[in-house]
């Protein structure tokens, strides 16, 4: 009875010896595995933002550590860089305006002449190196109409003037009249004595010389001042265009100027007014009015415009040609601007570029406007030919 109750204690220790054995085995077994677990972290995927214009986003293989603790870094910071677009291409058409009608300010006369019977004396430059054409030379036919004009009771110490807006007081030849309006400088001191034989005629305000005036108003006698012209006298040409407080009725204005101020000499500067004229008509005017003043003893200066009104050029030659025809003297007024700026004209290419130092021989920058070079080769013209018309 004793044996039995010892061997069953002994199996039931035995069996559970085994089953905490069993236990022990087990728990150990999941005490690793979850040991293990907690080791293991979780996968991470690391994407490092590369430099690179080429990829948007690059993608790199996952990083694996079995490092409890990860600790990202990057290999590169971004950098972003702001870089101004600079054009590289330069426009294959360039718009280009081409107008149909050009205007050319500084025409070439295609007829240069001028009359060589007495040559004049060219007069020293001035000291910015301005050098003036030669004065009109005086011919032995200048010579002779001036001698019969002085017989028929022409004043020798009076001068007139034919023209437009650039013929007229004071701004053409006006201010010699008044000594300190005006300044010779030393180069020109030679043309004091054309002054004194002038003077009072540098003033005088002629009836064929206005703003606006034409050969055709000249020549009309309906346009002549009734006070003073005669009856039937032609403006110049035309008698309505005469004062009728000077003129005599009928008188033309250019009749009543040489009648009433009896000049031996005068300036006949057109053209400007005269643009629409054709060349023949033109022609046909500028002979009455030369040939009027010849038949009365008084000595024509025919000059050139500065100015290309009339697009074509076609009224400087005329002017040329009829000094050279009649055996007048001849002022090239057209030369003597073309080394100007903007050849001696304004902005509007008609008229004189301007100041108020016009007569201001010694003033470097009047001598670069045209109506200063006007003023000083008008005086010049006038010197040589009362100077070659004595001999």
């Amino acid at each position: 009875m004793t044996t039995k109750p010892n061997t069953l204690l002994s199996s039931i220790a035995l069996i559970l010896f085994f089953v905490v054995l069993i236990a022990v085995i087990i728990g150990a077994g999941v005490f690793v595995m979850l040991s293990s677990r907690q080791a293991e972290p979780e996968s991470v995927v690391v994407i490092v933002v590369q430099d690179t214009p080429t990829s948007r986003f690059p993608t790199l293989p996952p990083l694996w550590t079995n490092t409890p603790t990860l600790t990202l870094t990057p290999t590169r910071a971004p950098t972003l860089t702001r870089t101004p677009l600079t054009p590289s291409r330069t426009p294959s058409v360039t718009p280009t305006l081409t107008p149909s009608l050009t205007f050319t300010p500084s025409p070439t006369p295609t007829i240069t002449l001028t009359p060589t019977l007495v040559v004049a004396t060219q007069p020293p430059a001035a000291a910015n190196g301005y050098v003036p054409p030669l004065p009109p030379n005086a011919s032995r036919h200048a010579r002779e109409i001036y001698a019969r004009g002085l017989a028929a009771g022409n004043n020798p110490h009076a001068f007139s003037k034919v023209g437009d807006c650039h013929s007229t007081f004071p701004n053409f030849l006006g201010e010699y009249d008044t000594p300190n309006m005006y300044n010779l400088s030393a180069q020109y001191d030679y043309l004091r004595a054309t002054i004194i034989q002038f003077k009072g005629s540098f003033a005088h305000e002629s009836m064929v010389a206005s703003n606006g005036d034409t050969l055709d108003a000249m020549l009309d006698p309906k346009w002549a001042n009734p006070n003073v012209c005669k009856s039937g006298e032609t403006p110049m040409l035309d008698p309505k265009w005469a004062n009728p407080n000077v003129c005599k009725s009928g008188e033309t204005p250019l009749e009543c100027e040489v009648r009433t101020h009896k000049p031996s000499i005068m300036f006949v500067s057109l053209g400007t007014n005269e643009f629409l004229y054709t060349s023949d008509h033109y022609e046909s005017q500028m002979r009455r009015l030369i040939y009027y003043l010849l038949d009365h003893g008084v000595v024509p200066i025919i000059a050139t415009k500065a100015d290309n009104r009339e697009f074509t050029n076609y009224l400087n030659p005329i002017n040329a040609r009829l000094a050279k025809e009649y055996e007048v003297p001849f002022w090239d007024f057209w030369s003597a601007v073309q080394s100007l700026p903007n050849h001696g004209l304004a902005e509007n290419y008609i008229h004189l570029s301007y100041s108020t130092r016009i007569f201001y021989f010694d003033d470097p920058a009047a001598l670069q406007l045209g109506w200063t070079i006007r003023n000083l080769t008008g005086l010049q013209a006038l010197d040589a030919v009362w100077r070659g018309v004595r001999q």
